[in-house]
This record gives C-alpha cells, structure tokens and sequence, in this order.
C-alpha cells in the first residue's frame, strides 16, 4: 500500500448564457445561477426583467401603468390593443404572438396614439419569449 489518500470534491455545474452570467456576476441581478436558467429551457419571466432593464425596453416603456414614450406594458396581455396596421385601425388581443410580433417587427402593428419610433431590438429568441413571460407577469 502506498499510503495515498484519495479525497474527492463533488460539485454541480450549471449552463447559463453568458449574458446572465456576467448579469449574476456583476451584479445586475441578485437571482442565483441555477434560478436563471428556468425550468427545461421555458420562458422566465425573471429573465425577461433582465431583459426589459438590459436591453433599454425600460427607456421608452413603463410596468406601472403609466405612459411614456411607448405604452405601458401593465395590464397588456390579454388586453384589446388597437393598432395601426398597413393604415388601417385594427384591434387585436394582446396575447402570446401579438407581442412576439411587435417586439421583433416593431413597425408593423403600431399601437394607436404612438409614433412608430420603436427601434428593431438586437433580442434572441429566448430574450423575445422571456419578454413575453414578463408582460404576462404584470397584471
């Protein structure tokens, strides 16, 4: 016998994009690696505040009910929105794919009252679902 302890150290490793990651490191979230990552890959609201803050959605939206430069995202989901589409006034409900829609194509559906100064966001498809997840949050 020679006399070699053999010691091991276990530990778990979780996989996160780098974005949280830095997010987490720095600071600019306070949610734990392992809460970033959602469950199986799905749509996480906490995420999508991430986002809202990161991305500079918060500059020209508010989650409080009041009015800025776009629309509130208060209330939003399952709300009737009428927008300008084409030049026609359409209302529409604001569910999962409106929201998509207007996040990735923002000229396209623009809602009535609001110039159509949205600029087209640099979002992955994960930020955009996030996104969406958070507005669904914010009754």
């Amino acid at each position: 016998m020679c006399g070699v302890n053999h010691s091991y150290m276990l530990s778990k490793v979780h996989v996160i994009a780098e974005a949280d990651f830095s997010a987490w490191y720095f600071g600019e979230s306070d949610v734990p690696v392992a809460s970033q990552t959602g469950a199986a890959g799905m749509p996480d609201p906490l995420r999508g505040e991430r986002a809202f803050k990161l991305k500079g959605c918060v500059a020209c939206h508010t989650t409080d009910g009041s009015k800025l430069v776009g629309p509130t995202w208060k209330g939003l989901f399952g709300s009737q929105v009428t927008v300008l589409s084409e030049g026609k006034e359409v209302t529409l409900t604001a569910n999962d794919d409106y929201i998509a829609r207007s996040i990735r194509h923002p000229p396209k559906e623009v809602v009535k009252g609001f110039a159509p100064q949205m600029p087209k966001a640099d979002l992955s498809d994960r930020d955009v679902a996030d996104l969406v997840e958070y507005i669904k949050s914010l009754h």
